[in-house]
């Protein structure tokens, strides 16, 4: 549940729309200027206020796995780490790379 949504964001707010509007790009945009095609290319701007998930609730979840007690809870809590960690390396080149700048 948590790590749904991270895997799937590229795909539904970056592969799908670049593709679905070079797709019409190719077939109806024979008088489009080669501005309006760029436009059409463009990527979604930064979305930083959806993205929580990330900077709040995992965070959180990490450390209400503290709370669990079992001899096998660090290693929950340890993956969990190394997931924020590599969520947030993945966040970062999102917003640097990926994302249209406003």
């Amino acid at each position: 549940v948590l790590f749904t949504p991270c895997l799937l964001s590229p795909l539904n707010n970056f592969l799908i729309p670049y593709f679905r509007e070079s797709a019409l790009l190719v077939l109806f945009g024979q008088g489009k200027s080669g501005r309006e095609a760029e436009r059409f290319l463009e990527p979604l701007p930064i979305g930083l206020a959806w993205d929580y998930q990330g900077h709040v609730t995992l965070p959180c979840c990490c450390c209400l796995t503290l709370f669990i007690m079992s001899p096998s809870m660090w290693w929950a809590q340890a993956y969990l780490c190394i997931w924020a960690f590599f969520f947030y390396l993945f966040q970062r080149f999102m917003h640097l790379r990926v994302c249209k700048k406003m």
